[in-house]
């Protein structure tokens, strides 16, 4: 759990994330900035009617990476897991109302998913490096 909160503590310091999926053949990143921990699992959220979702289905090897404008950034190699569960959507929701306010207004179609097989890179620009496994 110190490590996923260590992650978190980066992701509000940094204030966004991208996140990198495969489509077909060619790789895609765009930016990301709800999350939460629910059940000592990194979750994060999309639309289920987003290409992200159906490239997550095709293919759930994922890369995120952060950086938080001091020279040090954070990367993070994952399989994406799809939780489709109403009470974790409601979760995600409580605790990022900027989120529940874009879901109102267009529709119900939320789409949660958490990571394993992860591993977390901090770093920075003088060669410091942690890794971290999850």
């Amino acid at each position: 759990m110190e490590t996923l909160n260590k992650i978190c503590d980066f992701f509000k310091e940094a204030k966004s994330f991208y996140i990198a999926t495969i489509d077909k053949d060619r790789p895609r990143v765009r930016p990301f900035g709800s999350y939460m921990i629910y059940n000592g699992k990194l979750y994060f959220s999309t639309a289920d009617t987003k290409p992200f979702w159906q490239q997550i289905a095709e293919n759930p090897n994922i890369e995120l990476c952060s950086c938080d404008g001091k020279g040090e950034w954070l990367r993070i190699e994952a399989t994406a897991n799809p939780d489709r569960r109403k009470v974790v959507k409601d979760k995600m929701l409580e605790q990022n109302p900027r989120l529940k306010q874009i879901y109102e207004k267009h529709g119900d179609s939320v789409a949660l998913f958490y990571i394993t097989k992860a591993t977390a890179t901090f770093e920075n620009l003088v060669g410091k490096k942690e890794i971290f496994k999850f």
